[in-house]
């Protein structure tokens, strides 16, 4: 018996009584219990003649579906026979166009791309199939216009067929009767009667990595790290151990990742919902969160440059998806990797309490500076340094001013308050002040449009006071922004401290500027206590220090053993 999906509608009786009847007058395929492969095959082409009893009747001589029965009575065996009759029927149509067989290097297949679906669904078999899976799934195929996301059968038709390609090209067998096709069959109706749907996405990052080398379960993210460098196969490969189906959504195209170390994040979610998009944009949504916790506790310059989104089965309702984030070839200048281990679960899931804490304030809000100050954190991971500037400037900005601060003086306010909030005594408030004063002088010049020489430029870089190379100046631009990212991750996390809790010290949305409170000693000192404490008490004291310059692409050969302390 099939089972319901969800909420859908299940079918009215005059909806029956109609698809009934145009059942009876489009089947056109001799299907029932114990038809072999063999039958279905020879039958691929029959001609259908009346059986004298308004039925009809293949050449072969099986009497057709009893649909009526099969509306009180679903009986997948005769979907069974029908899609090895329907398979039957299509491959001999996919040879003919040179679909099949595929090529070993890319054995799937997709609609719209590498074939036309008409061809296929002006089949007899198409149709009959279709109609059976109507009949039988009412509360799945009927009414797919009155609903908010409708399903139709020949979308898992379709689908089901792909399957079959796929599995039998690592047979090099394109027959019915292959192992292939009998497997996609039991796929076939496994998700057709599976009352909700599961879908996954895999996310490849560069500069992430587990402290064993195992994978690891974090938030309920998987997070897998390579074994080797030389496993070029590895994000291909992880991709389809998640989504079968994966190696079809690059679309021929291997994409490349640079900047070892690399580890895919991996997330499932199951839905009743029939929108199969919401719920892997969902899971989508949680790898940015998980990864921009990463970048606040530890400073990482992990980075995100694809994803596959789609079902957990070759079968399935939709495609799978490729999403890409960087452009291939991206090539880091300096990496701070992020070793994961299980003691980090706790303060991942608390700074993400933390974040989820400050929702309630976005109530009626077209736009929140604290919105706008992540956003612009995590952009200034893209491969552009100027527009990473800009980006940093701007989150800090957002971060330490307030509406009642008003727009003069900005860039003083900035200085000070950075170098109040945010000085340790390996990164004292003078170095502090000076750096973003540096940063946002270039940010003004970017923005405004203004000239600025090969000289100035390079005078502002080697200016910043964490740098080890100077010689390179690539790498020390890289380093720098490096510099400016770890001062924007601390001022956002200070914020977050300080504007949470029962009696927040400095709450999101002030009525009146703090100008006076960072103007005092006694009261910067409670400010800067009370943001250690609180990333202290969720396990991650760390993330409030100072990170020292990340490692660069000219001195270490990305091995372990020279990356800098505490990275």
């Amino acid at each position: 018996m099939a089972q319901e999906n969800g909420d859908r509608p299940s079918l009215s009786p005059a909806d029956k009584k109609e698809r009934l009847k145009r059942a009876g007058d489009e089947a056109c395929t001799g299907i029932e219990l114990g038809i072999t492969p063999d039958d279905a095959l020879k039958g691929s082409g029959s001609r259908q003649e009346s059986d004298g009893a308004g039925g009809i009747v293949s050449a072969m001589g099986f009497a057709t579906v009893d649909y009526a029965r099969l509306v009180s009575e679903p009986d997948s065996a005769q979907i069974v026979a029908a899609a090895r009759a329907f398979v039957a029927s299509a491959f001999p149509v996919l040879t003919d166009l040179r679909v099949i067989p595929t090529p070993r290097y890319h054995p799937f297949i997709r609609v719209g791309r590498d074939y036309s679906g008409q061809p296929l669904m002006e089949l007899p078999e198409f149709k009959t199939l279709e109609n059976l899976l109507d009949l039988v799934y009412p509360n799945r195929f009927s009414g797919p216009l009155h609903r908010e996301h409708p399903e139709f059968a020949n979308q898992y038709i379709l689908s089901f067929l792909e399957a079959c390609v796929r599995r039998c090209a690592d047979q090099d067998s394109f027959a019915v009767d292959a192992y292939g096709v009998g497997e996609s069959i039991s796929e076939f109706i496994e998700i057709l009667n599976a009352p909700s749907d599961t879908v996954a996405v895999v996310r490849a990052m560069s500069h992430v990595t587990t402290s064993t080398g195992a994978a690891l379960a974090l938030d309920g993210i998987d997070v897998v790290p390579e074994s080797r460098r030389d496993d070029y196969d590895f994000f291909v490969s992880q991709c389809r151990a998640h989504i079968p189906g994966a190696g079809g959504s690059f679309n021929r195209q291997r994409p490349s990742v640079f900047g070892h170390p690399h580890a895919v994040l991996a997330s499932t979610a199951t839905t009743e919902d029939s929108d199969k998009f919401d719920a892997t944009a969902a899971i989508s949504r949680r790898l940015d969160r998980f990864i921009l916790i990463l970048r606040l506790l530890t400073g990482t310059t992990a980075v995100a440059h694809f994803e596959v989104r789609g079902p957990t089965t070759l079968v399935g309702a939709s495609h799978p998806e490729f999403v890409r984030f960087q452009p291939n070839m991206v090539w880091p200048m300096v990496r701070r990797t992020a070793r994961l281990n299980f003691q980090d679960a706790r303060p991942i899931a608390e700074l993400g309490a933390l974040l989820d804490s400050t929702e309630f304030r976005r109530h009626q809000m077209a736009a929140a500076s604290f919105d706008v100050a992540l956003g612009r954190f995590n952009a200034s991971f893209a491969a552009d340094p100027v527009r990473g500037i800009v980006d940093l400037a701007t989150a800090l900005e957002a971060v330490l001013v307030d509406e009642p601060d008003g727009t003069e003086g900005i860039t003083v306010r900035l200085r000070t308050r950075s170098a109040g909030l945010l000085a340790t005594n390996d990164d004292p408030p003078a170095k502090i002040f000076n750096d973003v004063g540096a940063f946002y002088d270039l940010r003004s010049t970017f923005v405004h449009g203004g000239n600025l020489s090969e000289k100035r430029l390079r005078s502002k870089i080697l200016g910043i006071s964490t740098l080890t190379e100077r010689s390179a100046l690539g790498i020390a631009a890289a380093q720098a922004l490096d510099r400016m990212r770890d001062i924007a991750r601390r001022a956002i996390l200070a914020r977050l401290c300080l504007a949470t809790g029962p009696e927040p010290i400095w709450p999101f949305n002030p009525k009146t500027s703090l100008e006076v409170a960072f103007a005092d000693d006694a009261r910067r000192r409670q400010m800067r206590d009370h943001w250690h404490g609180t990333v202290a008490g969720i396990g991650a004291d760390w993330s409030s220090a100072h990170l020292a310059a990340p490692s660069d692409i000219l001195r270490e050969d990305y091995g372990r053993a020279t990356e800098p302390v505490g990275s």
